[in-house]
């Protein structure tokens, strides 16, 4: 009989320590009992915030693979509207109006920036600003996991918006990529915790690490057993195969992009 035991603890690691280290042991990860697929909405959704993020790397990367500001809002406006009913839809699943209200006014405007006049432009940009701030602010409070996903969702479609636009806008970048590092940072270390998570001695020489993410998704990881407790890196490699349908990889993938 597997005698399980129970482990919390109140610090969890950043997106840079999500990957098991060399020399942790013969670890093994796999999904257990996955959801069934995404929706085809959704998909849709995950697909348009990786292509913005691409487009918005390559701006502000510059370099010789870099484009142009007009280019990437080009760009960025036909990936929005591929997918424009999908979007709005998933943005429409966040609970606090104000950012549901405001990330949904900022996907429906962004086609019409390059009409606004110069003035009109910079409010667009500041009101996208607030936006992602307001999100930010709420990651970082709200307790339930359902909501934190949701949210995770809309900052990822709102945020790399407000950065191009504020860039088109003439104003400046540092501060807002600041806060949705801090949003992504958010999303990852709350949607999912060790709290989460549950571990036992499998066999007498294995250990396992069991994590089941709100919407019902269970991650495992395991190991050879010698004599001691799991690691925090198999607890690591369990909740990320747990969040595989959740905004958490998407918060993982834009840290690397911001």
């Amino acid at each position: 009989m597997r005698k399980r035991l129970v482990r919390t603890v109140t610090a969890v690691l950043l997106a840079g320590a999500l990957a098991v280290p060399a020399g942790a042991g013969a670890a093994s990860a796999a999904v257990r009992n996955p959801a069934p697929a995404r929706p085809a909405d959704v998909t849709a959704v995950i697909a348009v915030i990786q292509k913005i993020y691409s487009i918005y790397q390559q701006y502000f990367s510059g370099g010789s693979n870099g484009i142009t500001l007009q280019q990437a809002t080009t760009e960025i406006i036909n990936a929005i509207n591929s997918a424009q009913n999908a979007i709005i839809s998933q943005i429409d699943l966040v609970a606090a109006a104000d950012v549901q209200g405001c990330a949904n006014a900022t996907v429906i405007d962004y086609a019409d920036m390059p009409a606004l006049t110069p003035t009109a432009l910079q409010t667009f940009a500041m009101n996208a600003t607030s936006c992602a701030t307001e999100a930010d602010s709420l990651l970082n409070t709200v307790t339930d996991e359902g909501a934190i996903d949701k949210l995770g969702f809309a900052v990822n479609i709102e945020g790399p918006l407000a950065m191009i636009a504020r860039a088109y806008a003439g104003l400046t970048t540092p501060g807002l990529r600041a806060v949705l590092i801090d949003a992504e940072n958010a999303d990852i270390n709350r949607v999912i915790t060790d709290a989460n998570c549950t571990w036992y001695n499998d066999t007498v020489e294995t250990m396992e690490v069991d994590c089941t993410a709100y919407n019902g998704d269970v991650g495992t990881a395991g190991r050879l057993y010698h004599g001691r407790p799991p690691g925090q890196e198999l607890y690591n490699t369990a909740m990320t195969n747990a969040a595989v349908h959740t905004s958490r990889p998407i918060a993982v993938a834009a840290l690397t992009q911001l």
